[in-house]
């Protein structure tokens, strides 16, 4: 939605040009492709958050983008290539010749968050850079804790059904569970990071198989819950 320039805005976008870019701030001059734009609102779930500024130019001016409708289309393909989901609204702010295009990226509770080429963005101080695999298994932990931390309802039928196998067995601990999985992945982690530290030609293989052995973990996990096989 196209909002005129009111005095918070016109504050709020000099403190991004100011403060920018960092970890939390991406200044960009417009929206080049789906794929980009994609990585750089995965870095940010996958991090912080933060805000990525399109329509910035030389010197942190705030031009405009070239075709706003063109921009508001690259990113709603970029959130496309994004999974899993990233719910976020653009918001055009007109500007001295132009438009300045506002994307406010919340700090991701499902991590890691990965574009269509398989990659894990993260961000590092001003930079965009893809995750290394002691870092994406971090992100997976994290997610799992933050699972962990969901309330559940006892009084309701859905939350307990949820925790039930179809097959009417016992109910299962599954806080249990998920702190064993989370160990599992953190003790991953720390010999992942050891192998690339080392830059080892295990380190290449861990990327390669741990992704593999987490999946089928997690796969395990989920068809125990939902009663399958």
């Amino acid at each position: 939605m196209l909002r005129s320039v009111g005095h918070m805005q016109l504050a709020r976008i000099d403190d991004l040009l100011r403060l920018g870019p960092n970890e939390r701030i991406i200044l960009e001059p417009d929206a080049d492709s789906p794929a980009a734009v994609a990585r750089q609102i995965a870095s940010l779930a996958n991090t912080q958050g933060g805000t990525i500024v399109f329509g910035v130019h030389a010197r942190r001016k705030p031009k405009g983008v070239r075709n706003t409708k063109a921009t508001l289309r690259t990113i709603s393909r970029a959130l496309e290539l994004i999974t899993p989901t990233v719910l976020i609204e653009p918001e055009v702010v007109a500007v001295d010749g132009g438009a300045v295009v506002l994307l406010d990226v919340p700090h991701g509770y499902d991590p890691p968050y990965t574009t269509a080429d398989g990659h894990v963005p993260v961000r590092q101080r001003s930079k965009t850079t893809s995750a290394t695999a002691a870092e994406a298994a971090e992100l997976a932990a994290r997610a799992i804790h933050s699972a962990a931390l969901i309330p559940l309802d006892p009084t309701s039928r859905s939350d307990m059904q949820r925790l039930r196998p179809k097959s009417a067995a016992p109910m299962i601990d599954l806080e249990h569970i998920l702190l064993k999985l989370e160990r599992l992945i953190i003790a991953n982690a720390e010999l992942a990071r050891k192998l690339d530290a080392a830059n080892s030609w295990q380190s290449r293989l861990t990327d390669q198989l741990l992704g593999a052995v987490l999946g089928l973990v997690v796969s395990t996990l989920v068809f125990y819950l939902l009663g399958i096989g």
